[in-house]
């Protein structure tokens, strides 16, 4: 499931505000998750390490480069 919270995100590779969230089946506290990113109280974190690390967390990706990361609570 694709989220666009009607906030703006800057891509960390590019800067484009073309950022999307994605919620798979493997990801829990999505409810809770989606408050965080609309109140921006999230990270956009782009490292391969923390994706294979951190499976139940959201994801997000950038429409414009195509880069993608993990959503960390900051």
């Amino acid at each position: 499931m694709y989220y666009s919270p009607g906030v703006q995100y800057l891509c960390p590779r590019c800067g484009s505000n073309w950022v999307r969230f994605v919620f798979d089946a493997n990801c829990k506290g999505w409810s809770e998750s989606m408050k965080l990113i609309k109140a921006k109280k999230v990270k956009l974190l782009d490292s391969l390490e923390d994706m294979a690390v951190n499976i139940t967390t959201p994801k997000w990706i950038c429409r414009k480069c195509y880069d993608c990361g993990i959503v960390q609570k900051s």
